[in-house]
């Protein structure tokens, strides 16, 4: 007969001293290290695309980055979107204390590969929102869709579909077709 015994959860401390192989990403997920090769170049066009959008568009309060940890309160989450905005001074901080940023993002993007499954997603999504999120757009590159998410509701837009920022973000559109034009 055998005896499967499961691991303790991985807390964030754990996770802080944990290097991924070269060529790989790591997140902690509900005490689960999650290792990720890097991206493909489209993903990682519609990322760039998608950040160097927001950051033209959200004005100097706001700051608009890639691919960090997020220390969430709860111990066993630090989940890193590919995308995020959150307060300039709080990034700062983060910045000036040698950390990572605490607790979520404003917004958080994350854009959907084959290495994430949907309980990954789902996951994350739900994680970001419980922790302050105020909106978390999933990004499908092969439909051509961004799901929109927020504590009590959830939309699909097309590429040829208008989003519109979140408060406190500035009350600003942007089309969501140009995410998936290639240079």
């Amino acid at each position: 007969m055998d005896t499967v015994v499961e691991a303790p959860p991985i807390t964030v401390e754990q996770f802080l001293g944990f290097d991924p192989p070269p060529g790989y990403r790591a997140e902690l997920l509900d005490g689960k290290i999650i290792v990720s090769p890097e991206p493909k170049p489209q993903h990682q066009q519609i990322v760039f695309t998608i950040c160097k959008t927001l950051d033209r568009l959200i004005g100097s309060e706001f700051a608009v980055n890639m691919r960090t940890n997020f220390n969430l309160s709860k111990i066993h989450y630090m989940p890193s979107p590919d995308v995020f905005v959150l307060p300039l001074n709080e990034w700062r901080q983060a910045i000036q204390d040698s950390r990572y940023p605490l607790g979520a993002p404003i917004l958080a993007i994350e854009v959907i590969s084959p290495a994430n499954t949907e309980e990954n997603v789902r996951q994350k999504t739900r994680i970001y929102l419980e922790n302050g999120s105020v909106q978390v757009w999933n990004v499908y590159p092969q439909r051509k869709a961004v799901v929109c998410c927020e504590p009590l509701r959830q939309w699909e837009l097309g590429e040829n579909d208008t989003l519109e920022l979140p408060f406190p973000l500035p009350n600003l559109t942007l089309r969501v077709g140009p995410f998936f034009r290639l240079p």
